[in-house]
């Protein structure tokens, strides 16, 4: 009787596109929230912080549309990049919520 060969490891899955999307938020927003207490440059600087989400948003557009497609789903807008940066609007949500 031969040994039966052992079972190949079963792929490992990352972190999903969504968890991802919400960790950089939550980042940027816990980040303002600790560098000012002011809601008007709040908002400013978290809008220059979430600029790289923006770009990886973009690029997740054009290399894999399934993936911002989940993302969009999970956000209820149109799976485009742009309407993805709704991202943004969950971001200053948070960051008013700290500020009042």
């Amino acid at each position: 009787m031969t040994p039966t060969p052992d079972p190949a490891p079963a792929p490992q899955r990352g972190p999903s596109v969504v968890g991802l999307v919400k960790r950089d938020v939550g980042r940027a927003v816990r980040d303002v929230a600790a560098q000012t207490s002011s809601p008007f440059f709040g908002h400013a600087r978290l809008h220059r912080d979430l600029g790289r989400l923006r770009e990886r948003l973009t690029l997740l557009e054009q290399r894999r549309p399934d993936l911002l497609a989940e993302v969009a789903d999970h956000f209820e807008v149109a799976p485009t990049a742009r309407d993805v940066a709704a991202a943004q609007d969950l971001a200053d949500r948070l960051l008013d919520r700290l500020y009042e």
